[in-house]
């Protein structure tokens, strides 16, 4: 799966936002309150939706913390590829999840697809919500240590291939491999430079 753009009509603080993704590493290099965090959590509400809660014992819900700052409608859309074919997924939330609006286009047709039903990020992805926050997004002052059923189950999966890395070494070596590409270990150089 690969990420092309998306348009961020509110979220949080962001208004009328634009990404354009490029092939590789993205590099989001912003001051403190930007909105990384925002902007992070918008991608992963576009895959798997926010939760429901807006009641009072739940202030830090992402549904009230996201709400649009200055009104409007809330949400955007994302556009992604996924095994060769293009799609837009188009999310508006309301007030209570009965209230959200999903939609998913087809980019060769411009018509609306059912090759993907809401739950479109456990379906592409093949984990939950949860195993996606453990895993993909990781916001700051969020991290933990603990395995998630699902993400342990693809986890799992990978190692009984025999296509994929089955060793710890292994794994490592093509870590630090890659990683030399987007940033030298000494001086100045790479995708990241």
């Amino acid at each position: 799966m690969k990420l092309i753009k998306c348009y961020i009509e509110n979220f949080g603080k962001l208004h009328q936002f634009e990404y354009d993704f490029q092939d590789g590493l993205n590099v989001i290099n912003e001051e403190n309150g930007f909105g990384k965090t925002t902007f992070a959590t918008f991608i992963k509400a576009m895959f798997y939706g926010l939760d429901g809660s807006t009641n009072a014992r739940t202030e830090n819900s992402e549904r009230k913390l996201y709400s649009p700052w200055q009104g409007g409608i809330y949400g955007g859309n994302i556009e992604f590829d996924v095994n060769g074919k293009k799609y837009k997924i188009e999310r508006f939330f309301g007030k209570k999840q009965a209230d959200d609006n999903f939609k998913l286009i087809d980019l060769s047709t411009n018509l609306e697809s059912t090759d993907f039903s809401e739950n479109i990020g456990e379906e592409i992805f093949k984990i939950n919500k949860s195993g996606y926050e453990r895993s993909t997004y990781i916001p700051q002052g969020k991290i933990q240590i603990e395995m998630e059923d699902s993400l342990n189950a693809k986890l799992s999966n990978i190692l009984e291939s025999d296509n994929d890395i089955n060793t710890s070494e292994d794994a490592l070596a093509k870590i630090n491999e890659t990683k030399k590409l987007y940033k030298k270990e000494r001086g100045k150089g790479g995708l990241i430079d």
